[in-house]
């Protein structure tokens, strides 16, 4: 695999896994265990994450 290959898939992960963790997040805001500025720090990473891969995709750095 290529290295800028390998940097997307890494920025697609780490994406993923951002989004998961808000959902995750806002389950346990639910439950009462995570406020709701948790919850807001979790879409913060994630929208970060999005924005990571979007500036490395308009880089050329893509998976296919």
């Amino acid at each position: 695999m290529s290295k800028s290959r390998d940097v997307a898939r890494q920025a697609r992960e780490r994406e993923e896994s951002a989004t998961r963790r808000v959902a995750a997040t806002e389950r346990a805001r639910r439950r009462g265990k995570a406020s709701r500025d948790d919850v807001g720090q979790a879409v913060d990473r994630a929208n970060m994450a999005a924005r990571a891969r979007a500036a490395l995709e308009r880089h050329g750095y893509t998976e296919d």
